[in-house]
């Protein structure tokens, strides 16, 4: 993904999206920006997850989690201050989606391993193997009666 800024990087994501018809690319870029000015995603260790803050407002019919891998590094405001290299971007139709993402992914990125695919700038089928392999691994609900 190109991009040497935050605004940059993530309208290249936004055009990478396969939206619904009808869906305003600018408004949900828009809507995505404004969620950063909350406070940034990059979580820090050059990974950022932007996500709109109210997921409802973007009516597609399934969640949408898209990999970036940035071409260089960019400034992103994260957390520990250095730039970020890889970005997933979040779209979701429910609220109830939006946090089940947002947890399996934080979960995920835990993983020194997939860190390390992600900062190497790894091939995305390798990565997303990987991710796969350890997402298969987490405990479900725990089963009662």
């Amino acid at each position: 993904v190109p991009g040497s800024d935050k605004r940059a990087v993530l309208a290249a994501l936004v055009g990478h999206l396969k939206l619904p018809r009808g869906v305003n690319r600018e408004g949900l870029l828009q809507i995505i920006m404004a969620r950063e000015q909350l406070g940034s995603t990059g979580i820090g260790e050059g990974i950022a997850i932007p996500h709109a803050r109210n997921p409802i407002v973007m009516r597609v019919p399934k969640p949408m989690l898209l990999l970036g891998l940035l071409e260089r590094p960019a400034q992103y405001a994260a957390v520990d201050r250095k730039p970020v290299h890889s970005v997933f971007l979040v779209i979701t139709p429910t609220t109830r989606s939006h946090l089940h993402i947002l947890s399996r992914l934080g979960y995920i990125l835990q993983d020194r391993g997939i860190r390390e695919l992600l900062e190497r700038g790894a091939p995305a089928e390798r990565i997303l193997n990987s991710m796969g392999e350890l997402e298969s691994r987490i405990p479900g609900p725990a089963k009662t009666g």
